[in-house]
């Protein structure tokens, strides 16, 4: 989790002093800055603790805190004992009117020391946040191979990321899971056109993020998860790991589907070929004994052109239909 400033404040080998926007310590610490520059937003990204000796108070307090509150600063870090023996009134004012925290920091707690404590604590979240992907991928990994494979890994998912998750087939329709906003969900689902493809979005105060499942451009199904607060990396990475493995047990079938039509093809064109005994082993170990001559196939649809009369009659052998004990049905 990122450090917040009343994670700092508590520390007591800092001996920080909250001065200003006590009510909003819960703001959480991206980085640490220090600059003496009257209007050093240039140079900030939000959710920085700045630090600052106040050089600059004397171009004017007010101007200042509403230029960091409108960046997004997390708060003041303000060092006394050098510049100021105390943070000026003016300061404190300032912040309290926007809710932007001001910290004193004493003149014996060396700025860097501020530093390394919110660099340790952002590394520490970073670590912990990856480990905790790492252990959900694992999860989702033995949820997979179930049995149940498909449903373990939408329930693993919602576990694992604190939300509600649901799997819904190409036509919106429920495959495991559930979620609350249903309806809601499927008036989106019209917004997929084609995958791979992933949607980010707000409905009644919760963040749902939705991804299309299938390999290539056709969509075979829609993963959905939804919470009041929106996925961090590591909980997207979770999620990629959960779609990947249900696209692999949707596409696993149809690939086996592909192959077998393609055996089958292979295997006719053999047997015309009048390699019977070649194809009569292949297909007792897969389907069983073939049937007993003679054997008549039918010609049930195809190109006009190739369409004849029915006959049950045998008719006699063509350079495409060589001898092999088969009687045909056109």
């Amino acid at each position: 989790m990122t450090p917040t400033l009343a994670a700092l404040v508590d520390r007591p080998d800092l001996g920080l002093l909250v001065r200003a926007g006590a009510a909003h310590l819960d703001r959480p610490v991206q980085w640490v800055h220090t600059s003496e520059l009257a209007d050093p937003t240039a140079f900030l990204e939000g959710g920085e603790l700045l630090l600052t000796t106040g050089l600059w108070v004397r171009t004017g307090a007010a101007a200042y805190i509403r230029r960091l509150h409108e960046a997004g600063v997390a708060g003041l870090g303000f060092g006394t004992g050098l510049t100021h023996a105390a943070v000026p009134a003016a300061v404190i004012k300032a912040a309290e009117a926007v809710g932007l925290p001001v910290i004193e920091v004493p003149r014996q707690v060396p700025f860097i020391a501020i530093s390394k404590a919110v660099a340790k604590a952002v590394a520490a979240a970073e670590y912990a946040a990856v480990t905790r992907a790492y252990q959900a991928q694992r999860a989702l990994t033995s949820a997979a191979v179930r049995a149940d494979g498909v449903t373990a890994v939408t329930r693993q998912l919602a576990r694992r990321l604190d939300a509600w998750a649901v799997l819904l087939d190409p036509r919106g329709s429920v495959r495991a899971g559930d979620s609350p906003l249903l309806d809601a969900l499927r008036a989106e689902l019209a917004r997929f056109h084609a995958g791979p493809a992933s949607l980010t979005y707000e409905s009644d105060g919760v963040e749902i993020t939705v991804q299309t499942l299938g390999a290539g451009e056709r969509i075979r199904g829609f993963l959905a998860v939804g919470r009041t607060t929106r996925l961090t990396p590591a909980d997207q990475q979770v999620l990629t790991t959960a779609a990947s493995l249900l696209t692999v047990s949707f596409e696993r079938p149809q690939a086996v589907e592909a192959a077998t039509r393609r055996l089958r093809g292979g295997l006719l064109r053999l047997l015309l070929a009048g390699e019977t005994e070649l194809v009569a082993e292949i297909a007792a170990d897969l389907w069983g004994e073939l049937p007993a001559a003679p054997v008549r196939v039918v010609l049930a649809a195809g190109p006009s052109r190739h369409r004849q009369t029915p006959s049950t009659g045998p008719r006699t052998p063509t350079p495409s239909m060589p001898r092999t004990g088969i009687r045909c049905c056109w």
